[in-house]
């Protein structure tokens, strides 16, 4: 229901422009990214990485396993960190870190500045906040412990047993809607209220969310109802419209860069992507491509080896 937080803030960031000092950029060959010298075109990291992250505006991120490895846009230079866990995004008073692991196999978090804001006594497997509020929800091999960051990072709960819990809604006394915690899965079901004080335990066995939720409404009023996160539409100017076709290639065109076409060879198609970069791709082959342009340079910003099999060529409007 309202298991994991959505991450709203990290499609707002500004990691998508690209800056005009940037040296090092991404680009991606059939769904593996790699990191482009944007002053010559020369391939710095091969394609191999399977997933970006957006975390620091001034680094490239991706993952590699259960390692962190991070470029500089200028100066190229890499960092490596370490992370238990697959959701390690976490936001505390609207600021982002990262959950790594230190040399010492405890769990910290790590702030935009790739500086450890704060280490915990224990390694975690899981850390999340509990909505917008202060406060810390980690899991271990004995439960779940919860930190109010307001109080310094003060352990409020220790060791709650539970296998799993959910963000769900109920009816308050004064029959207002209110965000609680449930915990479930071992030998009782409880319940927390927003600043995490324990409102009800339950000794009775609940293996999920459902059978949580159907203990709980013995109790209390839930409201099942599922709230429309989804932004809504905008129109989109970022579409590449095929002008012609000329002797083998194929002509693209787009209001998002209006003083230029963009040419490739005849068996690839053009379209953009959710993040306005330019996907250049061939269904029949399954090669895909994927990069930004720089439409005041008029520089497609992938390594010239790429843009030959592609027979990719940008043509000035003007």
């Amino acid at each position: 229901m309202y298991k994991y937080l959505l991450y709203l803030f990290a499609f707002l960031s500004p990691s998508f422009i690209l800056s005009a000092q940037e040296q090092y950029t991404h680009f991606s060959v059939n769904s593996k990214y790699g990191v482009v010298n944007t002053t010559n075109l020369e391939e710095y990291i091969a394609p191999s990485y399977t997933k970006m992250m957006l975390f620091s505006d001034d680094y490239l991120g991706f993952e590699k396993g259960t390692d962190l490895e991070f470029y500089h846009k200028i100066t190229g230079k890499s960092v490596q960190f370490s992370t238990a866990e697959q959701h390690y995004h976490l936001y505390v008073k609207t600021r982002e870190y990262l959950h790594i692991v230190t040399k010492e196999h405890k769990s910290a978090l790590l702030n935009q500045q790739f500086i450890i804001a704060y280490t915990f006594p224990y390694l975690y497997s899981y850390i999340n906040n509990f909505l917008f509020t202060p406060f810390i929800i980690a899991k271990s091999k004995d439960g779940y412990d919860i930190y109010n960051t307001n109080q310094s990072f003060k352990l409020l709960h220790k060791q709650i047993k539970a296998s799993d819990y959910s963000i769900i809604k109920i009816f308050n006394k004064e029959k207002e809607l209110e965000y609680c915690a449930v915990f479930y899965g071992k030998e009782t079901v409880e319940l927390y209220t927003e600043d995490f004080k324990l409102l009800k335990t339950i000794r009775t066995h609940a293996h999920t969310e459902e059978e949580a939720i159907a203990v709980l409404k013995s109790y209390y009023t839930v409201n099942d109802g599922i709230e429309n996160l989804d932004p809504p539409l905008a129109a989109d100017i970022t579409d590449w419209y095929l002008v012609r076709q000329e002797k083998g290639y194929k002509i693209y065109e787009t209001q998002l860069f209006s003083s230029l076409y963009l040419k490739v060879k005849e068996e690839f198609e053009v379209e953009n992507t959710w993040l306005d970069e330019v996907k250049v791709f061939d269904r029949s082959a399954a090669k895909a491509y994927v990069f930004k342009l720089n439409g005041a340079a008029k520089k497609a910003l992938i390594p010239t080896k790429y843009q030959q099999l592609m027979g990719l060529e940008i043509i000035d409007r003007n």
